[in-house]
């Protein structure tokens, strides 16, 4: 090969290594995939990856943002007009109460966590309670925050974004509520039929206002 063939087909190579790398950079600046952090990474059926979530909400998709940890995690760091129900305050009424009943279980859901393991256990109640159109993010906000995504703020949650699609009664952050300890006893099996178990638990107001029973 002459010196002016060699010549012109280094610089053809070199052209085509500095576009491609020009492309993939921009690419991932434009924040369409995130394959440097966790987008390669695979996931169960039940999942979405990170990366694709904030595709959605860049491109203003009509999906609900479901948050399942507790009040005091939302506070520090959350998705932007998330809802928030703690996962284990969960069942068909409490979705209903924040705007998620009848009207939204064929609407796309997204929920999240921390992690993605109190998401699951959330994916799981409502796929129970006939939820059709619902995911979990891969890696919660763990994830989310590590990969960088935008569209997080903070601030305590105070049921401004609750849905009033389902006609359902809306809760506020000064409204009474009921709380007790709910801890789950194994007690394995008692062979003595007609026996009794006993507990005890703890009944209070967590709310500002005055609650009657």
């Amino acid at each position: 090969m002459s010196t002016n063939n060699l010549t012109v087909t280094l610089l053809v190579l070199v052209v085509l290594i500095a576009g491609s790398w020009y492309f993939t950079m921009n690419r991932n600046h434009d924040g369409m995939i995130g394959d440097d952090h966790h987008n390669d990474e695979m996931v169960e059926s039940y999942e979405i990856y990170p990366g694709d979530v904030a595709d959605k909400i860049r491109n203003n998709e009509d999906i609900i943002l479901l948050d399942v940890r507790m009040p005091e995690e939302y506070e520090q760091v959350h998705l932007e007009n998330a809802l928030l129900l703690p996962v284990q305050e969960m069942s068909a009424q409490s979705l209903a109460n924040i705007g998620l009943g009848e009207d939204a279980k064929d609407k796309e859901i997204v929920i999240y966590c921390r992690s993605g393991a109190r998401s699951k256990t959330a994916y799981d109640i409502m796929h129970s309670l006939g939820y059709t159109n619902i995911k979990s993010v891969a890696g919660g906000m763990i994830h989310w925050e590590e990969d960088q995504y935008p569209f997080t703020e903070t601030g305590a949650y105070d049921g401004s974004h609750m849905m009033s699609g389902s006609g359902s009664p809306m809760i506020s952050k000064d409204s009474p509520k009921i709380a007790f300890d709910r801890t789950l006893h194994d007690f394995g099996l008692i062979p003595q039929y007609g026996g009794v178990v006993k507990t005890t638990f703890e009944v209070k107001n967590t709310g500002s206002k005055p609650l009657s029973i």
